[in-house]
């Protein structure tokens, strides 16, 4: 075991060397401006990273379906998409003019129809104008393939939503046997000017 020996009989005071203060006050200091710098390194470095994949790259990624079209060859179409300026893909609108799910029926009472023209047989219908524009020329396909092209001039108290009411010169009687078709797809050809 030691045993200490005082030099002197007087309490000695505690010298602070300053200049061994000041270089350990600096090492303290160094260390952790160097953990700062290496966490801002690292936050560039990340930022740097993500910068350099740009949306342009992103959009340029090969879908798998393309990369083995003979996996996908069974699979449902691809819906065709077009990228925006973010990077994202955004699908296609589908055709704006095809509206299915209508219904026909048929009406003989001639006149002057809502856009002042006479009705006229194989050219007047009536439809809802806040679902299809008056004025506008439409295709209409019944599910059995039979096909009307009709222009929409008239509308009606019983017309609302997805109803197309098509002008014939036939009689009561005979319109009542056609009776009103259901599932029926309207193309708007051309738009009302």
């Amino acid at each position: 075991m030691l045993k200490l020996q005082s030099v002197s009989s007087k309490p000695t005071a505690f010298k602070f060397d300053y200049k061994v203060i000041l270089v350990v006050l600096s090492a303290v200091l160094a260390t952790q401006l160097m953990g700062f710098i290496e966490k801002s390194k690292a936050v560039r470095l990340e930022q740097a990273t993500l910068a350099q994949v740009s949306p342009a790259k992103i959009i340029e990624l090969v879908p798998p379906e393309q990369e083995h079209p003979e996996a996908f060859a069974e699979s449902v179409p691809v819906v065709e998409a077009t990228p925006t300026i973010s990077g994202t893909v955004v699908p296609e609108e589908p055709n704006t003019n095809v509206h299915t799910k209508f219904q026909v029926t048929y009406y003989n009472v001639s006149g002057i129809t809502k856009s002042g023209e006479h009705t006229e047989d194989g050219v007047t219908c009536a439809v809802d104008p806040e679902v299809i524009p008056l004025g506008s020329t439409l295709k209409i396909t019944l599910p059995d393939g039979t096909v009307y092209e009709r222009k929409a001039t008239d509308t009606g108290k019983a017309i609302k939503g997805k109803i197309i009411d098509i002008y014939m010169s036939k009689s009561t009687k005979e319109l009542r046997q056609m009776g009103r078709i259901h599932n029926v797809t309207v193309e708007v050809l051309e738009d009302a000017a």
